[in-house]
């Protein structure tokens, strides 16, 4: 989605939620626009840009901020914490 963001391509939102819900039916589509939420912050954190109206949430999971942070390390985005 931030790709989509970033090069100003149309997308739908609420599709990619619906799609994900499909592939992990125990998960509300809510429960998926929430967790994006919580990806924007961690984005946040760390300077960087994150999709447009998915506003950052400040209830993070620890386990998920430190999924985002290695997946950031891991595309060159931040470096890697001593």
């Amino acid at each position: 989605m931030l790709d989509h963001d970033q090069a100003d391509r149309p997308y739908v939102k609420a599709s990619v939620y619906r799609a994900l819900h499909e592939q992990f039916p125990t998960r509300s589509v809510k429960a998926f626009e929430f967790k994006m939420q919580n990806i924007s912050a961690v984005m946040e954190r760390y300077e960087l840009p994150w999709v447009q109206g998915l506003k950052p949430k400040r209830n993070i999971q620890a386990d998920l901020a430190v999924a985002v942070k290695n997946r950031l390390v891991d595309l060159g985005e931040i470096e890697k914490p001593r």
